[in-house]
């Protein structure tokens, strides 16, 4: 036997708008209510009436809120029927006689049409053993229907429902293993403004086998089931107080149209954290033009992954975030990739501005990957990454591409060799040829002053090189490893020398283990396979020997007194044609190149 719904219905105000169950009350079959006595938090339930009767006389009903289950009430009798597409007026999305037939045998509490789409039947005898075909269904309300050894009760005309009119109250009701499964869809209306005053753990359910739950914002006053016009935002799940929010998936999550916003309490309790899973089960979570907001004054963080060591992918899509404290911020913490994209300012209005965007993980954390796309992160005066606690000692990659900075926006540098962090055409003006690089043994940014005349011009006439400043952490073995610059390469099979160019102000050229390149190339004429070769010294008993000088002029006084121009030159032999990668390396400690990344190859 088993339940055939893949679609539910979520509103908060649209339950309360449901009719409470009087008392000593006649009621009649197919009518909706809901308890009279406020029940606690996640145990909202809407109640069809099955037999028509009158209630008892007292105030209320002693409901079986599980999953179809019935109550008897005074002479009239009810059964659960939350969230259930036929009783929110969704008769497209509830499954026939036919698909439960298929399917095994119906469930106690299941909802079908008829096959001819004319009423509604509630299973009130459930059996894995149903007739051959299609019993003869009634479609007045409180008619039963022996169907083999399952007795079916009729709600129906399937026009006595209203659209959303018996949703749940809360999502983690909805998403609980026996209402919505892997793959449902759970619609949410856009006036949902559900709240307690309690730490809230909601648990979507997952699937390996890639089904994707939904979770979805709709004009609860628009069509049932929704139309694409009706995909809108506006529904709100919150915390109050000093509690905060979990929102877990064990498989696959999409979320459209949500604000999720944990309360105003103390630092380290009014948390907001969606999770992914437990380890290695790849779940993957897209968050579609919602909001992430934690309202506590005190320091806090939206946490994105379960620090279970799960290989997770999260995805936030024109979405932003709240924070109540300038100490507050982002933190992601599972091994796999957060995407963060195609978003206006991320600051949600009347946000804080925090110092950092992004604090350190947890130290169970390790090998994220964060990138930032096409957003506006204008408003974020401090840094964009936080090194405080030692935290990212973790590896892994920032990259923040295409976005629009402020001015005063600062970068970290990591505080541990294997983290990167990269800004690729990302500033606060209108320019569209900026990059730089973050790590721990130095960083590298787009110079546009100090450039080498006849050198790296891009196609709208911008003169450029790359300013490498390396840290006290560089060294040869560890050098600091820049951006690699690639020129097409024609020859093969004959010799071709490759030069960069570059100058230092400082009277003496560098020496070879101080800054060098190294060329990829296509060594091979049987396979694509590259062979690697460079211009520092051999081992680290070798002796070093300073670099070649060069004739070049520089701009900005870079070839002027006191400046040394270089060039960092070597033969090789392609075996095929194909890109060569030149990638400088900087090895002395707290110096500082600049280096024109037009490839010379004659």
């Amino acid at each position: 036997m088993a339940l055939f719904d893949s679609t539910w219905y979520l509103n908060s105000v649209g339950y309360a708008a449901v009719t409470a169950r009087p008392q000593n009350t006649a009621v009649a079959a197919g009518v909706l209510r809901r308890q009279f006595t406020a029940p606690a938090a996640g145990s909202e339930r809407v109640f069809v009436c099955i037999v028509a009767g009158t209630t008892a006389n007292v105030t209320d009903a002693t409901w079986v809120l599980t999953r179809g289950a019935k109550t008897t009430d005074g002479t009239a009798t009810w059964q659960e029927c939350t969230g259930a597409s036929a009783v929110n007026g969704d008769l497209a999305n509830t499954p026939n006689w036919t698909t439960v037939k298929a399917g095994g045998g119906p469930s106690l509490g299941a909802i079908i049409k008829r096959n001819n789409g004319a009423s509604y039947q509630i299973c009130t005898t459930a059996s894995p053993t149903q007739a051959a075909s299609e019993p003869a269904f009634s479609d007045t309300a409180g008619t039963t229907t022996t169907d083999g050894s399952a007795v079916w009760t009729s709600l129906g005309a399937v026009g006595g429902f209203s659209g959303g009119g018996a949703p749940h109250a809360r999502l983690g009701a909805a998403t609980t293993a026996t209402w919505a499964a892997a793959g449902n869809t759970v619609y949410v209306g856009d006036n949902h403004a559900e709240t307690q005053a309690a730490t809230y753990a909601i648990g979507t359910p997952g699937s390996s086998t890639g089904l994707i739950t939904r979770i979805i914002c709709n004009n609860h006053s628009g069509s049932y089931p929704p139309t694409a016009s009706d995909i809108i935002t506006g529904a709100s799940i919150s915390t109050s107080g000093n509690f905060g929010i979990t929102l877990t998936t064990s498989g696959s999550l999409y979320v459209y149209g949500v604000t999720f916003k944990a309360g105003v309490g103390s630092a380290g309790t009014a948390l907001l954290s969606l999770q992914q899973g437990t380890a290695l089960n790849q779940c993957w979570a897209y968050y579609d033009t919602c909001s992430f907001q934690s309202a506590s004054t005190a320091t806090n963080v939206i946490q994105f992954g379960s620090e279970s060591g799960g290989v997770n992918v999260t995805t936030l899509n024109n979405c932003t975030v709240f924070f109540g404290s300038t100490a507050s911020n982002l933190r992601v913490s599972d091994v796999g990739q957060f995407r963060w994209q195609n978003t206006g300012q991320v600051l949600f209005s009347g946000s804080s501005v925090p110092t950092a965007l992004f604090g350190a993980p947890n130290t169970t954390a390790v090998d994220h990957n964060i990138v930032l796309e096409a957003l506006d992160l204008s408003q974020l005066t401090g840094s964009l990454w936080t090194v405080a606690g030692g935290n990212l000692s973790t590896a892994g990659t920032f990259l923040a591409k295409d976005c629009k900075l402020n001015a005063a926006t600062t970068v970290s540098t990591p505080g541990h060799t294997g983290m990167a962090v990269q800004l690729a055409r990302c500033d606060s003006g209108a320019t569209a040829y900026k990059s730089s690089r973050y790590v721990y043994e130095g960083t590298e940014t787009t110079e546009a002053t100090i450039t080498r005349v006849g050198g790296a011009v891009d196609p709208t006439g911008q003169a450029q090189s790359r300013k490498i400043v390396t840290t006290a952490n560089a060294q040869w073995l560890r050098p600091f490893e820049a951006e690699p610059y690639a020129i097409w390469n024609v020859t093969a099979g004959a010799s071709v020398t490759v030069t960069v160019c570059g100058t230092i102000n400082s009277a003496s050229l560098p020496n070879n283990d101080e800054i060098w390149i190294e060329l990829n190339y296509l060594g091979s004429s049987a396979a694509p396979l590259s062979t690697i070769v460079t211009t520092t010294k051999d081992n680290v008993w070798d002796s070093n020997a300073a670099v070649a000088s060069d004739s070049s002029s520089w701009n900005g006084g870079g070839s002027g007194g006191g400046w040394s121009p270089f060039k960092l030159t070597k033969t090789i032999t392609p075996q095929m044609a194909g890109y060569i990668d030149a990638r400088v390396r900087a090895a002395k400690a707290s110096a500082t190149y600049y280096i024109d990344p037009k490839i010379d190859l004659t």
